[in-house]
């Protein structure tokens, strides 16, 4: 088990970005879900206690288990902006302790939050399912919780650009699509991926679990 509190300053590996607005693609379906049919495993970022904030949590991650190519992926959610704390949490079923446990503050820019796994040496194993979940705690009382599941599944590179997202995506890989289209999102064709792949998992939609 690795637990990291961090202080505010220790961030670096923490991304604060904020997705563009992007005109809408024509009517294709770009994420094709690796195990179609599959349950939904994703769950929204209800509160839990007297929660007195204003903030909304939201996890970007598929309602049904999704894929990754890289063995350390970045995970990424939003939360408006507030005092308090994000722990974060990956946990594997058969494992007696989390793969990781760690402490965030939460005052940090509004928009979508990145962390990449790598930075602080965290491997996931192949072809094993792994839940991560992130809880917000205002510091006024209760909590909101969100958490999702993800998959390493080793492939060959993609490589760059439009058409490797729409290849990743279209093979179950929404974790790495997601992320190579929303770090080119100064492209607008990438910027417009982005916002599909978050319409296409349901992001912010009523499909979570309860």
């Amino acid at each position: 088990m690795k637990r990291a509190p961090l202080p505010l300053a220790g961030l670096l590996t923490t991304l604060a970005i904020t997705l563009p607005v992007a005109a809408p693609l024509a009517d294709d379906t770009v994420y094709v879900p690796p195990m179609r049919g599959a349950p939904t495993v994703r769950v929204g970022g209800g509160s839990r206690g007297d929660a007195q904030s204003d903030a909304t949590l939201q996890l970007y991650a598929p309602a049904q288990i999704a894929y990754t190519a890289t063995p350390s992926p970045t995970l990424y959610w939003s939360l408006s902006p507030g005092g308090g704390e994000l722990d974060l949490v990956i946990t594997e079923q058969r494992a007696p302790e989390p793969l990781l446990e760690m402490t965030l503050p939460a005052n940090f820019a509004p928009g979508l939050q990145g962390i990449e796994l790598g930075a602080h040496g965290i491997r996931l194993a192949p072809g094993v399912a792994y839940r991560w979940s992130v809880t917000y705690m205002p510091g006024s009382g209760g909590e909101q919780f969100a958490s999702g599941m993800v998959q390493y599944q080793p492939r060959t590179a993609a490589g760059e650009g439009v058409e490797a997202v729409r290849e990743l995506a279209g093979s179950g890989y929404w974790y790495d699509a997601f992320a190579l289209a929303q770090q080119g999102a100064a492209d607008p064709a990438l910027a417009a991926l982005a916002a599909r792949l978050v319409v296409e998992a349901g992001v912010g939609g009523a499909s979570d679990s309860p």
